[in-house]
């Protein structure tokens, strides 16, 4: 392993990008605290411990340099051996990656009705993902160095960012396609399903990058800790990316309702519909916005949608309705 500039100088400066994207975990980490207080419970436990993950993986860091920059500066390779600091950070990047794209599955279940076919190959490579993970930090705790690891089990490494990379890339495809799939011809509901399209692109296509960015520079230079520095970003880029998720439900809600349509209800249908999905009535939704051929048949739907359900929607639970990542079976995939 090389004692160069490439390396050192790698290591500090992923370190700070990681670092200042760590702050931006705990930023929207207290906005969601403060904006979702009526979200369900599961939720916020989830948001809370990918925070706890995410400052965890922050403190790693800071030792990984300590290490390779202070420690073992007077060594002949100062960055030749693995550290252990750097064994629990790929366990953590791991778990991450394992709970964020389980999320993503929930949201694609919702969203497909159930698609067994769908759901369970991205299950199968989620729990790929998250072994290979676990299994590269075992093995570079038996091999020590950088250089063994790589010549012996560095394929485990490989099989890692390989299923993170194509798991981005499906999860975001089928997101894509579920949403385009629900188009209803409506002004301001298309308007919705194209932003939240884009906004699957904007947040799925950082993780992404880094993680083949990442591939490449392990596969292409084992010598050095180029590799390593971009891997240090993706654990806080997943956190950033799920937050960002929820907390940008409000803004595309606001944005729905401030759209001009010719279907003045369909901001409180998305309500109803998100409502009777948190209380179990998953077919009763989609009946709501799937009934009828015609511009008369969904309009009479929303009709009694509305007469059945206005008594049942108070203010307060409106934050609740877009809690869930089974909002995305009545579009709002947030």
């Amino acid at each position: 392993m090389a004692d160069d500039p490439s390396t050192i100088g790698a290591l500090l400066i992923g370190a700070l990008v990681s670092l200042f994207l760590s702050g931006v975990v705990s930023m929207q980490s207290i906005v969601y605290y403060q904006v979702y207080r009526s979200d369900r419970q599961m939720i916020k436990c989830l948001v809370t411990a990918i925070w706890i993950l995410d400052l965890a993986h922050s403190g790693f860091l800071c030792g990984t340099d300590w290490i390779y920059l202070v420690l073992n500066r007077t060594n002949v390779d100062p960055v030749a051996e693995i550290s252990w600091t750097v064994i629990v950070s790929v366990a953590l990047t791991a778990t991450m990656s394992f709970l964020v794209h389980s999320f993503y599955t929930h949201r694609l279940w919702m969203l497909s009705n159930g698609n067994l076919y769908l759901i369970v190959p991205i299950a199968s490579l989620n729990l790929l993902r998250i072994a290979a993970g676990y299994a590269s930090s075992a093995e570079m705790a038996r091999k020590d160095t950088w250089d063994t690891f790589f010549h012996t089990t560095g394929w485990l490494f490989t099989l890692g960012l390989v299923t993170s990379s194509v798991l981005d890339l499906v999860v975001g495809l089928s997101l894509i396609l579920l949403l385009r799939r629900n188009r209803t011809g409506f002004q301001n509901m298309d308007q919705v399903i194209r932003t939240l399209t884009l906004f699957t692109i904007e947040t799925g296509m950082l993780t992404s990058v880094a993680m083949i960015a990442a591939l490449v520079c392990w596969l292409s230079m084992p010598d050095n800790l180029i590799f390593l520095a971009l891997y240090f970003t993706i654990c806080h880029l997943y956190a950033n990316a799920f937050l960002a998720t929820l907390n940008a439900r409000k803004a595309i809600q606001q944005r729905s309702r401030a759209s001009s349509s010719s279907l003045r209800p369909t901001p409180h249908v998305i309500d109803i519909v998100n409502h009777q999905v948190s209380r179990g009535e998953t077919s009763s939704a989609r009946d709501t916005m799937q009934s009828g051929s015609s511009r008369q048949g969904f309009l009479a739907s929303l009709q009694k949608a509305l007469r059945r359900n206005t008594d049942e929607l108070k203010p307060p639970d409106r934050t609740l309705l877009y809690s869930t990542p089974a909002a995305p079976a009545a579009l709002h995939t947030m």
